[in-house]
């Protein structure tokens, strides 16, 4: 009965973005956006997320408890669908790696 959180990495954006001269640095409202859009995909995915929050190259998903007892599944399959939907949308290869916290109650969720 824990709270799991599910925090997701993007694994080399800068070398990713740099190349890119069309974008502005160090993050470019476009990208912003595809980190929203990526986010709000997987909010409204198989799994139960009940809040998402992005920041940087960075998405934290909060899973809902009937998320089940294997969160490293959960994080394996929203990191791969964060990689694909990403590069989808940015029109070049994404890349996300996964972290999982497991918190005993709602008081940790809020601190």
């Amino acid at each position: 009965g824990s709270f799991v959180v599910v925090r997701l990495e993007g694994r080399g954006f800068g070398r990713l973005l740099r190349g890119r001269h069309e974008l502005d640095r160090p993050l470019d409202v476009r990208v912003r956006d595809i980190l929203i859009a990526t986010a709000d995909h997987l909010m409204n995915g198989a799994l139960p997320v009940v809040f998402g929050h992005t920041h940087s190259d960075e998405i934290t998903l909060l899973l809902g408890r009937e998320a089940g007892a294997r969160p490293w599944l959960a994080s394996a399959a929203l990191a791969g669908e964060a990689s694909a939907r990403c590069t989808l949308l940015l029109g070049a290869l994404a890349s996300f790696g996964a972290r999982v916290a497991e918190l005993p109650d709602a008081a940790q969720v809020v601190a």
